[in-house]
């Protein structure tokens, strides 16, 4: 399901770049909510662990530390969606570090 999800949401995110013109268009956010959903998996859904991992993902969002950076420059569609995936695997590691090792 995951898959099909990624690859329609690929499509319709690289449609719609091409169509506004621009490379990752504002209005789409199809790809932050799939980042962030990354980051939650297997985590519980307190309200405490969506607020870490929202302000989490956005910081790696918005400053793309390496490699992340890398995977934005992937043709349309697939690099708009597949750097809030990295990003949303790299809070999903930091997350489950928090939860197992300092109980939050």
């Amino acid at each position: 399901v995951f898959l099909i999800g990624f690859w329609a949401s690929t499509v319709i995110v690289g449609d719609t770049s091409n169509a506004e013109g621009k490379v990752d268009p504002d209005f789409v956010v199809i790809d932050e909510i799939a980042g962030f959903m990354v980051s939650m998996i297997g985590i519980s859904l307190n309200p405490i662990h969506l607020l870490i991992a929202f302000v989490l993902f956005r910081i790696y969002d918005i400053f793309k530390p390496p490699p992340i950076k890398k995977f934005e420059q992937l043709p349309s569609g697939l690099g708009i969606m597949a750097d809030d995936i990295v990003a949303g695997i790299y809070v999903l590691i930091i997350m489950h570090i928090l939860v197992k090792f300092f109980d939050i």
